[in-house]
């Protein structure tokens, strides 16, 4: 009865969907459409940076919502959860950043 009970629980915990993984997505295709919109227009590296920040706004709002609300149903204190999802973002600017760098140098585009 116990390891049925179990069973039954680790089984809609594997099917119940992680919100951050979407929110991930979502954020990452905007980030990479704004590159290559900024690409194809030739937009300098310094000007890419100034207008990356809040080009993305909303798919942004959702990825901090969705990854403070992990944290905090995995027990982080939310001043802990605010941190973390601040911190992931600017690495997703970051990266979005150094990439546009390497694909004009390389005059290529991301896929």
């Amino acid at each position: 009865m116990f390891s049925l009970a179990l069973s039954m629980v680790l089984a809609a915990a594997a099917a119940a969907p992680d919100p951050v993984i979407p929110a991930r997505k979502a954020y990452s295709a905007c980030l990479n459409k704004v590159t290559i919109e900024n690409l194809d227009k030739k937009t300098d590296a310094s000007a890419f940076d100034g207008l990356l920040q809040g080009a993305c706004a909303a798919p942004e709002a959702e990825l901090k919502k969705a990854l403070i609300a992990s944290d905090l149903a995995r027990g982080f204190k939310r001043k802990d959860a605010e941190e973390g999802a601040a911190l992931q973002i600017d690495d997703y600017l970051a990266v979005a950043k150094e990439d546009y760098r390497g694909y004009q140098e390389s005059k290529t585009k991301p896929n």
